[in-house]
């Protein structure tokens, strides 16, 4: 802007120059120079009238909408009234199916707050792009119809991945081969092997060091109690590591996988003999290491920035305390020891204790466990507790195929049949992220029924928004504009001008007795014009044409010459 300034002052300096020099003189064929300095001035004007048309245009805009938001998704009250294997059967459907790990509402998944850009599909992206040992930290709000903005109950998530030897680099397991293996924590431990599917079959192997050892309803391995551990801001969390381990082996003679060879030099991969299959001679095996920090709480979420922040641990379940069972709060002094109260209130104790007991196994299948146990459940068809195994637990590795998009194609020369191409370690290890964020996406999904909460949603409306062009670059001309105006109109204030010597009658009265002349007159240069410089000025208007040899014009003239010599 300043230079653009410093630009148009010296080009007005110089033609002022000019015009005071003579050396700028009109042609009969063209404007005059008072039209070339009206034109210059009056540019920035004509440039940013048509302009400034392009600085906004009508369309849609996102808005904060001012009454209370329909919410579909699942609140503290609501979390667990589900059956965990229903949250694995919604999440493996769409996992199966190789969509985009983005929730069929695109509001579900924020970002941690100072993140830039972050889209509906961010998680999408982090996970196809992510780099061994690189974490990733996200919060799912409840699923509503638009995104929120307020303060929001949820899961946060953060979790990493590396690939690892199965042999060498796992802590929860000892892998000697296919299906030999230890698990050396208390925590859950899934194996499955596949059937003999598109000419290959696999095994999966999972553990967790999550436990249930506390019972279902006070073990860490669920988002009622806070979990053992702290996470890096202070707040309750469930840290916890889950092993994957991966076999596979192709039945077919026709030819190895393409995929197998390649990865069967790996350092990650374990190769195991096959001697049945001379043609496929091994059975490659590759591991996988998860950290997995989970909890449930409140957080400040943004529905413009698509972030959260100031996260706050708050437990999920509404059977957190012995009330909601009937148990009077002085039983827990009953049971510590017998002389804290007498025979009657013990035996009134233990009939509320029984009744509890009851309605714990009653809703032993209604909660949701951690995190990594839905995904050890899903990939493995674990059992856990007393529930059922999901019902969409068919062929884990099958379903990681399609979930990252394998393409079965026919093997052989004159072969019809079809073969699934080998998991990747890296493959197997967005399989396992995607599904991830499936379950966590299920978890928050519908619940009992739909409430309304404090948050406010986002709403669609027509208005004005900003056009291709910027509004400082209108604002610049019209300041540019307007400097050239006063410039020019205080140059001509201070310049000396006998134009306004002549009124009306005056002016009238010079055309009617000097048309002729000037009309008949020969020069081009307005300075020689012996006609012209022969009317009258004002004073001696009276006078005739010998007596005043110079009229008005010449006495400008000579006026001008006169301030250049001074």
């Amino acid at each position: 802007m300043v230079g653009l300034l410093s630009l148009v002052t010296t080009a007005v300096k110089s033609c002022l120059r000019k015009l005071q020099g003579g050396r700028l003189r009109p042609s009969r064929y063209f404007p005059g120079r008072l039209w070339w300095i009206l034109r210059f001035i009056h540019a920035p004007l004509w440039i940013a009238a048509p302009l400034s048309g392009l600085t906004f245009s009508l369309g849609t805009i996102s808005t904060l909408s001012t009454h209370g938001l329909l919410i579909t998704g699942v609140n503290e009250t609501t979390f667990d009234m589900r059956a965990w294997t229903t949250v694995i059967d919604n999440a493996v459907v769409r996992w199966s199916q190789n969509l985009p790990t983005t929730p069929k509402a695109p509001n579900i998944f924020y970002a941690p707050e100072g993140s830039q850009r972050v889209s509906e599909t961010f998680y999408n992206d982090r996970i196809n792009a992510i780099q061994d040992g690189e974490w990733i930290p996200f919060f799912v709000a409840p699923e509503a119809d638009s995104l929120l903005n307020g303060t929001a109950w949820g899961l946060r998530v953060n979790i990493s991945c590396r690939l690892v030897n199965p042999v060498k680099d796992l802590q929860l397991l000892r892998v000697r081969g296919l299906g030999h293996f230890t698990n050396t924590t208390t925590g859950s431990v899934g194996y499955k092997e596949s059937v003999d599917i598109y000419g290959a079959s696999s095994a999966i192997l999972a553990a967790s060091n999550s436990s249930f050892a506390q019972g279902p309803f006070r073990g860490k391995a669920n988002y009622i109690y806070p979990g053992g551990l702290n996470g890096t801001d202070g707040q309750p969390v469930i840290d916890s590591k889950l092993e994957i381990v991966v076999w596979q082996y192709y039945n077919t003679s026709f030819g190895e996988d393409p995929s197998m060879k390649k990865m069967r030099n790996r350092d990650v991969v374990v190769a195991s003999p096959l001697p049945e299959s001379p043609a496929n001679p091994d059975i490659l095996a590759f591991g996988l290491s998860f950290q997995i920090q989970s909890s449930v709480g409140y957080a400040e979420i943004s529905a413009g920035k698509r972030t959260y922040s100031n996260f706050r641990w708050f437990g999920s379940s509404p059977f957190k305390t012995n009330a909601t069972y009937g148990i009077d709060s002085d039983c827990a002094y009953c049971f510590i020891r017998i002389g804290n109260c007498d025979d009657s209130k013990r035996f009134k104790c233990q009939e509320q204790e029984q009744k509890y007991q009851m309605t714990i196994q009653a809703r032993a299948r209604q909660y949701i466990i951690a995190l990594e146990e839905l995904i050890l459940a899903a990939l493995t068809c674990k059992k856990v507790a007393i529930s059922t195994v999901p019902l969409t637990c068919f062929d884990a590795w099958y379903m990681a195929n399609a979930a990252t998009g394998g393409r079965l194609y026919t093997y052989g020369d004159y072969s019809e049949e079809l073969q699934a191409p080998a998991l990747s370690p890296e493959r197997m290890r967005l399989a396992v992220l995607k599904l991830t964020g499936e379950l966590a996406a299920a978890m928050m999904g519908p619940g009992v029924e739909p409430f309304k909460g404090d948050l406010s949603g986002v709403q669609t409306i027509r208005a004005l928004k900003p056009g291709i062009i910027s509004w400082k670059l209108i604002l610049a001309l019209l300041c540019l504009w307007t400097l050239a105006i006063g410039i020019s109109t205080t140059f001509f204030l201070l310049r000396g001008c006998d134009a306004p010597l002549l009124d009306g009658y005056q002016l009238f009265k010079a055309g009617a007795e000097w048309g002729e002349e000037v009309r008949g007159a020969t020069q081009d240069r307005f300075q020689f014009c012996e006609v012209l410089q022969g009317v009258p000025k004002r004073e001696s208007w009276e006078n005739t044409f010998k007596e005043r040899p110079f009229g008005f014009i010449g006495e400008t003239l000579r006026r001008r010459e006169h301030r250049r010599s001074h």
